[in-house]
């Protein structure tokens, strides 16, 4: 007699392990979105011609590497075109995420090239100013070597001056010095001295 009971437990465990695989699945691996050309253009920053001329580029190759993320596929392409239905472009989420990027990164990089020239005009201000300030010194310096100039130019003058005193007073003399004349000298000097007479001489000469 088959255990009616048992197999249709092991069935119904199957299925419980294939549907909780296929919701595995599902959610590590979502379903790809597909956009038409107008609702892709406003993901991005470019418009929507260009995504069409960059989808018709795709379809144009029947070996592109992203052709499977464009709608119709080659398959029902040919059975709308064969049977003349209408059929309307659509493209991947993710490849145009993928080729043109989303607006919130252009945003992001407009507002990061905004900040760097930002920095870049404080670095070329403080450069500036750098600038200004060296020249200042540099100006200062100048002045400051002709002011030593001009010292060592006085100092020479000065020492230059000494030696030259220095020299006149060595040979100019003493004050204190003694001059000696010689008592030997053949010059004849005035005879101040007056003739002595004798005392009793003139009464001796009457009396002759």
């Amino acid at each position: 007699m088959v255990n009616w009971s048992s197999r249709l437990s092991a069935i119904y465990l199957r299925w419980k392990t294939v549907c909780a695989t296929l919701l595995i699945l599902f959610i590590l691996i979502p379903m790809s979105e597909f956009l038409s050309a107008v609702e892709a253009a406003k993901l991005t920053t470019v418009s929507a011609s260009t995504i069409k001329r960059f989808i018709r580029d795709v379809v144009a190759a029947e070996d592109h590497p992203s052709r499977h993320q464009i709608e119709p596929s080659p398959e029902e392409l040919k059975r709308a075109q064969k049977a003349k239905e209408p059929y309307r472009w659509k493209i991947a989420k993710a490849l145009v995420l993928e080729q043109f990027g989303s607006i919130d990164d252009a945003k992001k990089g407009s507002s990061t090239g905004e900040a760097s020239e930002l920095v870049l005009e404080i670095l070329r201000n403080q450069l500036e100013s750098k600038d200004e300030q060296i020249r200042k010194l540099e100006i200062q310096l100048d002045r400051k070597d002709d002011q030593i100039m001009r010292q060592d130019e006085r100092m020479r003058e000065t020492h230059v001056l000494m030696q030259d005193l220095q020299k006149r007073l060595a040979l100019t003399p003493a004050p204190n010095d003694v001059v000696v004349i010689d008592d030997t000298s053949d010059v004849a000097k005035p005879n101040t001295s007056k003739e002595k007479r004798p005392l009793f001489g003139g009464l001796f000469r009457k009396a002759k």
